[in-house]
């Protein structure tokens, strides 16, 4: 979804703690509950205090949020893992898919302001898009969840042949695919993985 955000036209727009995997806490006792919408509505109407606890900074007391004995919403047990400090120093963190996509878009000017060119709709098991610099012949290239290629200038699934057209080194693939640069002739991509390259 981070991908799909900040790839296409769309303003980006990230709710606290996405960037870090938050996970939402719904309460389990109506006496824990905040939220007015939660208090008149239990249990069918829990209200958004899942999704409103404290910021996780890191893995001491109240997640760093708050010194506090106890903070209006609760900490829960996952900050322990899902925090800023013990993701920024992990490469392969949400943290750092965030920051490589955030960096992407700010220094590739086709993913800010470039055409939208939906490629291979037909094929329900591939999403793939081009993002066309203004003014250039190079295009930025996205796809998710299958074997993808380019055949005749447009992406295919399951394409095995192609027409000469080279893939400089991928700028973001999760998981890793090698940054080496290659045809675009066949490569395979896992479901709910991504590939963002650079075609020329």
């Amino acid at each position: 979804m981070a991908a799909l955000l900040l790839t296409t036209r769309a303003t980006p727009l990230m709710y606290y703690g996405e960037e870090i995997g938050m996970r939402t806490t719904t309460p389990v006792r109506k006496e824990d509950v905040q939220d007015p919408i939660g208090k008149i509505g239990w249990p069918e109407e829990k209200g958004r205090d899942g999704e409103r606890t404290p910021m996780q900074w890191d893995a001491s007391k109240n997640a760093g949020f708050s010194s506090a004995e106890r903070p209006w919403l609760p900490v829960p047990p996952s900050s322990a893992e899902y925090n800023v400090k013990a993701e920024s120093q992990d490469p392969g963190s949400i943290w750092s898919f965030y920051k490589q996509l955030l960096a992407l878009r700010r220094t590739k000017p086709a993913l800010r302001d470039g055409r939208y060119l939906p490629v291979n709709r037909e094929d329900p098991f591939v999403l793939a898009y081009l993002r066309k610099n203004p003014g250039s012949g190079r295009c930025d290239f996205r796809c998710a969840e299958h074997e993808c290629g380019i055949k005749d200038g447009e992406v295919r699934s399951r394409c095995r042949r192609n027409q000469g057209r080279v893939l400089r080194r991928p700028l973001i693939a999760a998981p890793e695919m090698g940054h080496e640069s290659t045809q675009l002739n066949h490569f395979t991509i896992p479901a709910f993985g991504v590939f963002i390259g650079s075609v020329h």
